[in-house]
């Protein structure tokens, strides 16, 4: 046997060794993600489960396999209650309202930052205030803010 022929041979057999374990690493993505939101409920070829894939499979790209079990959860509520505003799921605005749910419940309130010169009281009831009159939360939060 020449060379050539060796090469190409030898080759051809690491090729083939490689490819049944490239085909076992596409397959189990793909099904693990189809699993978690098959999971919570939703319905594999439907709007909301192309949402749920596309943001699980953001989480754990992330290497976050809580947050994606949070975000098939979030995807699931989110259909529940466009189901509830009686949205047909093959309409265009299923998607739109399933996209504005799921941001309603995922975006987090922006924590008020006092001016410099404001400092916060405590009353005796345990509400605290800064000096402009805002009532806050322990976390921060302002639950009245003053106009």
């Amino acid at each position: 046997m020449s060379r050539q022929t060796m090469m190409a041979l030898a080759l051809g057999t690491v090729a083939l060794a490689v490819l049944p374990l490239a085909q076992a690493a596409a397959e189990s993505g793909p099904s693990n993600i189809d699993r978690i939101c098959a999971a919570h409920g939703l319905a594999p070829q439907t709007a909301d489960f192309d949402v749920c894939v596309n943001r699980v499979a953001s989480a754990l790209d992330h290497g976050q396999p809580g947050q994606a079990d949070r975000e098939a959860a979030l995807v699931r509520s989110a259909k529940e209650t466009c189901s509830a505003y009686g949205v047909p799921s093959s309409s265009l605005s299923y998607r739109g309202c399933v996209r504005n749910e799921i941001e309603r419940h995922s975006a987090q309130p922006a924590r008020y930052q006092p001016s410099a010169g404001s400092a916060t009281k405590v009353d005796s009831y345990g509400f605290r205030y800064d000096s402009e009159g805002n009532l806050f939360d322990p976390d921060g939060y302002p639950i009245r803010p003053v106009p």
